[in-house]
């Protein structure tokens, strides 16, 4: 029972405030005519734009004290020049592979060569060897005669 009854006073109260004898009365506007209604530009919707990755991981950055700022600022560029200088480390290194690597491929190839030379040269050597021995034995042999 007591719960109707304090709904009941709510709303009894409610419209004690808004009885309209109490209002004061608004004043009306004249009405206007269609034809001399403007007409209203319409709302266009416009996209917002949307937040980046930088942006939002700067959103989450808790506001610092300027030289926490700076310290952080310079630990961030050792940490590039650091990096860069290891590149430069692995790309010399990398090079210096290469150019090893390279040598040793010209060395190969400059024993190849030799090899081959030296066997044409033995070649040729058997060649002449031959031919003597050829030679030697085609020759009438000559017979010391002492006179």
């Amino acid at each position: 029972m007591s719960e109707e009854t304090n709904t009941t006073a709510e709303t009894e109260q409610v419209l004690e405030t808004t009885n309209p004898e109490e209002t004061t009365p608004t004043e009306k506007k004249p009405r206007q005519s269609k034809k001399t209604k403007e007409e209203k530009p319409k709302k266009v919707l416009v996209k917002q734009h949307k937040k980046t990755k930088k942006e939002r991981e700067e959103e989450k950055k808790p506001i610092l004290p300027k030289y926490l700022i700076k310290k952080i600022e310079r630990q961030e560029e050792i940490k590039k020049e650091r990096a860069e200088r290891e590149e430069a480390k692995k790309k010399e290194k990398r090079e210096k592979q290469e150019k090893k690597e390279q040598e040793e491929r010209l060395e190969k190839l400059r024993k190849k060569e030799a090899k081959k030379e030296k066997a044409k040269q033995y070649k040729k050597h058997e060649k002449k060897q031959k031919d003597k021995e050829e030679e030697q034995e085609n020759k009438p042999e000559r017979k010391n005669l002492t006179f």
